[in-house]
């Protein structure tokens, strides 16, 4: 018989003869394997389709319902916290998934059987051939497991004696080899329903053959679809991170689908040619298919692919609370965090900054950062360099430049920058800083007309005893007549930590620029309130809001001082500074508009960071605070519930493994995000992600 004949469609009803047989092990095994199962695709995906689609969706709605305890980390999806009945709900739908894969290829085995027989059944009616035996398929498929745990436990003891993973795998694989043929098992169960086991009918058969049959077995029904698979993950390192990961894995799941018929035909093929010298088994009834299989495999096969790429990536019901991604810009010394900040740009993008000297802003393409675009600065910054989002959808970056040379002279400059690259303000710099490295700092903020940028430098003359702090307004992006204005003088000290930001502005409702500094010889903060949005006539006043100095809990705190600050809707600045000595933060709730009197200072305990928790506030004016939990590193949220913070709220977000920088911002659709340095996986290397919420101020439902 040709092999023409042998692999005619289900609607053909002559039987193979024993030449054709015979090639299945001969050197055209493959080709009459995977012949058949394409002839037969479309039955043999109905099978699969009504075996394990229901078990793959039945997984997705298992994630979708668990959606507040995971989190999608770089496309995947991320089990956060664990409990009993969580972890028996994974167990059933693991359990069940198995079951689904080995119905399939039982049913479709059972399927490819009848053609060879030349009584060709539909892919109903070979399902029904599993069903009709569910003890006996419960048990085939219980023993199939715990021979795969048992293969599993050898790999980890043969690791732990010899202290080798590849050689318990090899060790595995052998032992795996050898096995393979019990998967016969799974077609003598419906093709064979006598009061024979189906394992002993397998060896049985796989006896007359048995190296034969395991490499056959291995070589189309493993290595092949497993190749595929493996082609499949090397998409996740072409396509973008990590839209691309989701993309990625969605294909694999749906490829699982596709490959099962070809897995199938591979068991039944087999079956057929081991049985060959028995006489023919009467209890294999099929019935001629006299209508074609229609489209509807097909578009079952991809469905759960789709329904988890669309979770992955687009979370429409909004079920996972916690959307984090890594950034793809890497820091040019990833063993160590320096510093973060985070603001957001045109939509509500964030742009995020977290190396210090040549840093290279981060462009997110959307909300939740999947899409990314590092641009290089194309400068020397010393010290905490800091972004402004402006309203021509660019983004402001103002840092001291340093160019090595005897001096140490630094120069304040504004670069604008936007996907496609940064570019320099031209002219002169804004400052000029003689012998100020290290000695420095800034911050900035966008005015209703431009932007004010806050700084510290050595007063000239004073030997380095003394810094002047300056407000310089610019009316536009291009800063092409700035005006300078001395606001402030405080004791000079190097900066001798990763994020000192010891100056903060931020701009009142009514367009006031409003200035905070720390001196850090006397403790003392200064606030200094514009009376107009030009500051003809600024208004200073300082308090003292640092603590004597106490043991140090956290070496990585000391010295490290942070001071931030945002304005209120009434127009009262709120200022969070941490105590560089201890392992706590203050918020400063000042009285009114131009921080007269002491401020109510409340103390937060409950979160740190490497500086200052970062700050934002919400529409009622209250603060939020995010930072890492004291007790189990985990980055979280305090949201205060009233104007005084005398309520709060924590809310744990995704695990850090790891403790560093942290910033905070709030976009317009008031959903906070958070750029955070760690690893969600305990395995992992730490390193600089963008976290968003999905719900209102990280409100969990």
């Amino acid at each position: 018989m040709s092999l023409e004949s042998s692999t005619s469609p289900a609607a053909r009803s002559e039987a193979w003869s024993q030449e054709t047989l015979a090639q299945v092990w001969g050197e055209r095994n493959l080709e009459i394997v995977y012949g058949t199962a394409g002839r037969l695709y479309r039955p043999l995906l109905a099978v699969c389709a009504m075996t394990i689609v229901p078990a793959l969706v039945a997984a997705a709605a298992v994630v979708v319902a668990l959606g507040d305890r995971i989190a999608i980390v770089n496309g995947t999806p991320l089990l956060l916290t664990s409990s009993p009945g969580v972890l028996w709900a994974y167990a059933g739908v693991l359990l069940i998934m198995i079951a689904a894969g080995l119905a399939c290829s039982a049913a479709g085995s059972r399927l490819v059987v009848d053609h060879i027989d030349g009584r060709p059944s539909s892919p109903a009616r070979a399902v029904l051939a599993v069903l009709r035996r569910p003890h006996a398929f419960l048990l085939l498929a219980a023993e199939l497991t715990l021979a795969a745990g048992a293969l599993f436990v050898l790999v980890v003891v043969v690791a732990e004696l010899v202290e080798s993973i590849v050689l318990a795998l090899i060790l595995a694989a052998v032992a795996g080899l050898f096995t393979l043929p019990a998967l016969l098992a799974l077609t003598a169960l419906t093709v064979s329903p006598g009061r024979v086991p189906p394992l002993r009918t397998a060896f049985r058969l796989a006896a007359r053959d048995y190296t034969g049959t395991a490499w056959r077995v291995a070589l189309a029904c493993l290595v092949i679809p497993g190749l595929a698979q493996a082609a499949l993950y090397g998409l996740r390192f072409l396509l973008p991170i990590p839209t691309g990961v989701a993309i990625a894995d969605a294909v694999r799941v749906t490829a699982a689908v596709l490959l099962a018929p070809f897995q199938a035909a591979t068991l039944g093929c087999c079956y057929a040619y081991l049985r060959r010298w028995d006489a023919p088994e009467p209890t294999t009834t099929g019935e001629p298919a006299r209508r074609r299989t229609k489209s509807w495999p097909v578009v079952a096969a991809l469905l759960p692919g789709l329904l988890y790429g669309e979770f992955a990536v687009a979370n429409p019901l909004g079920r996972a609370e916690v959307v984090d991604n890594e950034l793809i810009a890497k820091e040019r010394y990833p063993d160590q965090s320096i510093s973060a900040q985070i603001v957001t740009g045109s939509g509500g993008r964030p742009v995020i900054i977290t190396d210090r000297g040549m840093p290279k802003p981060a462009f997110c393409g959307d909300g939740a950062c999947a899409r990314q675009a590092a641009v290089p600065l194309g400068a020397y910054l010393d010290g905490q360099s800091v972004a402004t989002s402006m309203p021509d959808d660019s983004v402001l970056i103002s840092g001291w430049v340093y160019e090595p040379s005897p001096s140490d002279d630094v120069e304040l400059h504004l670069f604008s920058c936007r996907p496609g690259g940064c570019a320099r303000r031209p002219g002169n710099p804004l400052r000029l800083a003689r012998k100020g490295w290290l000695h420095v700092n800034v911050a900035a903020a966008a005015t209703p007309d431009g932007v004010a940028i806050a700084s510290i430098a050595p007063e000239p003359g004073s030997d380095g005893v003394f810094a002047r702090v300056e407000l310089t307004l610019c009316r536009d992006a291009a800063c092409a007549a700035p005006r300078t204005i001395a606001v402030g003088r405080l004791r000079d000290r190097p900066i001798v930590s990763v994020d000192n930001r010891t100056v903060a502005v931020a701009v009142s409702p009514d367009g006031r620029p409003v200035i905070a500094y720390v001196d850090r010889v006397s403790r003392k903060t200064t606030v200094v309130s514009c009376d107009t949005p030009s500051c003809p006539h600024p208004r200073t006043h300082a308090f003292t809001a640092s603590e004597s100095p106490e043991p140090v809990l956290w070496w990585w705190l000391t010295g490290s001082l942070r001071i931030q600050m945002a304005i209120g809707p009434d127009g009262r600045p709120v200022i969070v500074e941490n105590d560089p000595e201890r392992e706590v933060s203050k918020i400063l709730f000042c009285s009114d508009r131009e921080c007269s009197g002491p401020p109510r200072s409340v103390t937060v305990s409950e979160i740190a960071t490497m500086s200052a928790p970062g700050l934002a506030l919400d529409a009622a004016g209250r603060p939020i605070l995010a930072g890492y939990d004291t007790e189990d590193l985990r980055v979280t949220v305090l949201a205060c519930e009233d104007t005084g913070c005398a309520r709060r709220r924590l809310t744990h977000l995704i695990p850090a493994n790891a403790f560093g920088p942290l910033d905070l911002v709030v976009g317009p659709d008031r959903r906070p995000r958070i750029v955070w340095y760690g690893t969600p996986d305990r395995g992992g290397t730490p390193t600089y992600h963008v976290l968003t919420c999905a719900d209102t101020y990280c409100r969990k439902s």
